[in-house]
């Protein structure tokens, strides 16, 4: 009964995660991902990253059941425009989800434009805007249905009487989708001082992702973000961020806040090292929803940054009510990031804030 009613909520959390997109607990490793606007700021002329997010391991433990898995990649490089900046960047997802693959792959082309806002040139404000094609498909093959039930266990023997609907289902489809967003960003003069505030809409145009039943438009995903880097000692820092999210009548709230070492303190947007912690709360505005927005997860997070090179790692704790199937357990991520610029070229932009 035990794996029964741990198959039961994964089917619930199956159907459920249809309407919604993958969440990360280091969205700040998925810039692209989060908002247009976020194109070409960096520290330096362009960027490569890669996101990896494997979730619900523990339940899944079966060899033959596949995870929650999510991957990330993007490229992105900043135009300076004498204070001005043009940033482009091309962005991947890809996501797999249990037994019946359902998955995303999304792959488009961000443009943002930072329009400096000072003479001093340390603040900014940039507007952008992402095209991309996004692709569904799952599979039956995997899946287990009712009347495969004999009275006492699942019998894979059984032939599965699947309904005569499943047979109209589009397994594979894709279509357009469209972003926008808009950041402002600052540096202070002692260049530790930096602060970030953003929103950004997905899926604006609300494509129609329907199986092939009947039309089904994607919710628009609303976003705000935050974060600011402040120096609390000599070669400390403190990063505290806030994300919030909204789509359909999904609720989704991340805050908390990293600790950063710098190495050398004459260098501070170089080498350094940070841990931290994010709280997770998630929700609905379904008048039916008695549970309103739950705790979810901690994010414990740690990173490290080396001549440009970001690597950082997130392990989520479960504690919602699911933790009796999860025993605690819930998402791992590991993300890596690289800024760079051109030879015998230096960036002509230097407010960026830090992540």
């Amino acid at each position: 009964m035990k794996k029964i009613a741990t198959l039961l909520c994964m089917v619930v959390l199956f159907t459920l995660a249809q309407a919604q997109d993958p969440h990360l607990s280091q969205f700040y490793k998925a810039p692209l991902q989060l908002n247009p606007a976020l194109t070409g700021v960096m520290n330096g002329n362009y960027r490569a990253a890669f996101l990896y997010r494997s979730q619900w391991g523990e339940i899944l433990r079966d060899e033959s059941t596949s995870q929650f898995r999510t991957m990330t990649a993007a490229f992105d490089f900043r135009i300076p425009i004498k204070k001005n900046a043009l940033g482009i960047g091309l962005e991947m997802l890809n996501d797999k989800a249990a037994d019946s693959n359902f998955g995303t792959t999304r792959a488009g082309l961000a443009i943002n434009y930072m329009q400096n806002l000072d003479q001093w040139g340390r603040h900014y404000l940039a507007l952008g805007i992402q095209a991309d094609m996004i692709q569904r498909s799952f599979s039956l093959a995997n899946l287990r249905f009712g009347n495969q039930w004999n009275g006492i266990n699942y019998d894979p023997t059984i032939i599965q009487d699947n309904p005569a609907y499943l047979a109209q289902l589009n397994q594979n489809f894709t279509f357009f989708d469209a972003s926008a967003g808009i950041l402002y960003y600052m540096r202070g003069k002692d260049k530790r001082t930096t602060a970030y505030a953003g929103f950004s809409a997905q899926h604006v145009n609300q494509p129609n992702e329907s199986l092939g039943i009947e039309e089904a438009k994607l919710p628009i995903r609303y976003s705000i973000h935050s974060g600011v880097n402040f120096p609390v000692a000599k070669q400390f820092d403190l990063l505290p961020k806030f994300l919030f999210q909204m789509q359909g009548q999904n609720l989704e709230a991340l805050l908390g806040t990293d600790i950063r070492y710098i190495f050398e303190e004459r260098a501070p947007s170089g080498n350094s090292f940070r841990f931290g912690a994010l709280y997770r709360l998630v929700g609905g505005l379904n008048p039916q929803n008695a549970n309103g927005i739950n705790s979810e997860s901690i994010s414990l997070l740690t990173g490290i940054d080396f001549h440009g090179l970001d690597l950082g790692i997130a392990y989520d704790i479960n504690i919602s009510q699911f933790t009796n199937a999860t025993f605690s357990r819930g998402g791992f991520e590991v993300g890596l990031t690289y800024v760079g610029g051109w030879e015998k070229r230096t960036s002509t932009i230097t407010a960026c804030p830090n992540f």
